[in-house]
């Protein structure tokens, strides 16, 4: 049992390591501690208030759950039991470590199977890109394979075109 002494080497360490630099913190940082103390504040209110009702209850000689019920509270539902889904082949329960390993290692190869099975149907369908190609207004009379549709930045050679002093009609595809 570790002595009073490293208890405190522990939690002078924990202080250390887990304490921030405030002054490092913007402003929502230093809300959202602030945040939390705030609804821990509430949680504990609540607790407070809830113990000194029971103290009343108990001090007039009354059940609690009985003053509660009395005025609208309901009681906690029971957790629901989720069926489990039947599976196709059940296998007997494995009773050694070699057994159970075996039947881990089949279980995830099935689930293996099953995973790559829905990767190779996805990978089989072919994806339909469509390259919306514009329609070229203008066209270099230097070299007809350059053109221009408009869009992005205009090119050099139609820069250049222009600060020529030549029309723009010249230039018309």
């Amino acid at each position: 049992m570790p002595c009073w002494y490293s208890r405190n080497v522990d939690w002078q360490y924990y202080v250390r390591t887990k304490t921030t630099d405030v002054t490092k913190m913007s402003a929502t940082e230093l809300n959202k501690p602030n945040a939390k103390i705030e609804k821990r504040w509430q949680e504990l209110a609540k607790q407070e208030a809830l113990l000194g009702m029971k103290a009343v209850a108990k001090r007039h000689g009354v059940d609690f759950a009985e003053v509660a019920r009395s005025h609208g509270a309901r009681r906690p539902k029971a957790p629901v039991k989720v069926a489990q889904k039947a599976t196709t082949q059940t296998a007997p329960r494995a009773t050694g470590k070699a057994e159970r390993k075996a039947t881990a290692k089949a279980a995830s190869k099935e689930a293996a199977k099953t995973k790559q099975a829905v990767v190779n149907k996805a990978a089989s369908k072919p994806t339909k890109t469509t390259k919306i190609v514009s329609k070229a207004k203008y066209k270099n009379l230097d070299n007809p394979e350059q053109t221009w549709s408009v869009k992005g930045r205009k090119p050099a050679w139609f820069t250049a075109h222009l600060d020529a002093g030549k029309a723009l009609e010249d230039l018309a595809a």
